[in-house]
C-alpha cells in the first residue's frame, strides 16, 4: 500500500484527541495538532501535512534504516515559535554591541541566554507558557544554569560547578573550568577508542586507517578549545605509538617508541625514530598507505602552534553585567 493510500484512507480520521507523540526528541513531546498548526502557518503544502500526519498520529509505522531525518527537522520547525517568542523580549538577553543574544539552539539542546537572574526567571516563564500551549514538556530536574554571578539560594542547586561540569554542544563547559580538565576529559576517550580498537586490526595499514577515521577524531573538535601544549602532544604521540605497537595502551609508561625495523621483504616495514611513524608502501593492497607521521604530527604541531584559539582559564568579567546561560533539557 502506498503512502497516498494511506492519506486517503485516513482523511475521516480525527486525530485531535491522540496523545501526544514521541519522535526523535527525547526529552520532549510535541503535540500533534500543534505540530500539523506550525507545518500550515509556515506555507507546507497540504499534502505533506497529511503525509506528516500519517507517519507520526499512530504507531503503525517503523523505520527500516537507522536514522530517522524527519523527526528532528520537524522538531526545529516546532520550536521555532518559542525562539521567535523570546527573540521579541530583548531586554532579557544579553548584549553585546547592537547585538542581542537570547539563546541557542542545536537539534533538541537548547540554551538561554540571560542578563541576570531575574531575566532568567522571565524567559522560564515565556518556555513554561509556550510548553503549555503547544504540548512540550521543561524537564526541571535537568535543567542547568551556567554562571559566573552568584546565584539567589532558590537557584544554586541548578548551578554547573568546575567539580561537575556538563557539556554544551559537545564541548565541556563550567565557570573556571582549566584548559587541563578539558584535555583530560577527550584523552579518557581517545585512549578508551584506542583501547578498544587495539586489536581489531593485523596490519599496518589496518591500524592507520582506524587511527585517521575513528581514533584521532575524537580529538580535533575539542582540542580546538584546549590551550596548546607540547607536553600533552607528546602525551598523545606515545599512546598512538602503542596502538601502532600493539602494546598496552598506558600513558604513563616510558618504554614506548622502540626503535625496530624489520625486513623490506615483508609486506609493510615501520620505523619509528623521535616518536614518528612512517609507513612506506604496503604492495599488497595495491596503493599507498598515507604516512601517519606526517599527517598526524602536522595537526599537532599546527595545534602546538595555537592556530586554534584556545579558551582562557579565567573568563573576562564585565562590569555591571551578570552573564547568565540556562541549559534546558
Amino acid at each position: 500500500m502506498c503512502l497516498q493510500d494511506l492519506v486517503y484512507q485516513s482523511d475521516c480520521t480525527d486525530y485531535s484527541t491522540e496523545p501526544s507523540i514521541d519522535g526523535y526528541i527525547i526529552l520532549h513531546r510535541v503535540d500533534h495538532t500543534y505540530l500539523l498548526t506550525v507545518l500550515r502557518h509556515y506555507g507546507f503544502p497540504q499534502v505533506f501535512v497529511d503525509i506528516v500526519r500519517v507517519l507520526y498520529s499512530d504507531r503503525r509505522s517503523k523505520i527500516l534504516v537507522n536514522g530517522d531525518p524527519l523527526s528532528p527537522l520537524l522538531f526545529v520547525i516546532a520550536l521555532e515559535p518559542l525562539c521567535q517568542i523570546l527573540r521579541q523580549n530583548p531586554d532579557y538577553g544579553i548584549k553585546t554591541g547592537d547585538t542581542v543574544h537570547t539563546g541557542s539552539y542545536f537539534a533538541d539542546d537548547s540554551q538561554l541566554c540571560a542578563a541576570n537572574e531575574e531575566c532568567l526567571h522571565r524567559q522560564l516563564a515565556l518556555v513554561q507558557s509556550f510548553c503549555d500551549k503547544s504540548g512540550f514538556r521543561l524537564n526541571v530536574d535537568k535543567t542547568q544554569i551556567l554562571t559566573f554571578a552568584p546565584l539567589s539560594p532558590a537557584s544554586a542547586s541548578m548551578a554547573v560547578t568546575s567539580e561537575a561540569p556538563t557539556k554544551s554542544l559537545g564541548i565541556l563547559v563550567a565557570p573556571n573550568l582549566s584548559s587541563r580538565a578539558r584535555f583530560n576529559y577527550v584523552f579518557e576517550r581517545f585512549v578508551s577508542r584506542l583501547s578498544l580498537w587495539l586489536y581489531k586490526a593485523r596490519t599496518y595499514a589496518g591500524k592507520v586507517a582506524i587511527l585517521h577515521s575513528i581514533c584521532l577524531p575524537v580529538l580535533w573538535y575539542q582540542l580546538s578549545f584546549v590551550s596548546a601544549d607540547k607536553n600533552l602532544a607528546k602525551l598523545i604521540d606515545r599512546v598512538m605509538l602503542q596502538f601502532m605497537h600493539g602494546e598496552e595502551i598506558n600513558p604513563t609508561s616510558t618504554t614506548t617508541g622502540l626503535r625496530f625495523k624489520r625486513s623490506s621483504s615483508h609486506e609493510a616495514a615501520i620505523q619509528v625514530q623521535d616518536g614518528c611513524v612512517d609507513i612506506p608502501r604496503v604492495r599488497s593492497v595495491g596503493q599507498s598507505v598515507p604516512p601517519l607521521g606526517i599527517s598526524t604530527r602536522r595537526s599537532l604541531c599546527q595545534w602546538q602552534l595555537d592556530i586554534h584559539a584556545p579558551i582562557d582559564a579565567e573568563p573576562q568579567r564585565h562590569a555591571h553585567v551578570e552573564c547568565h546561560a540556562v541549559k534546558l533539557v
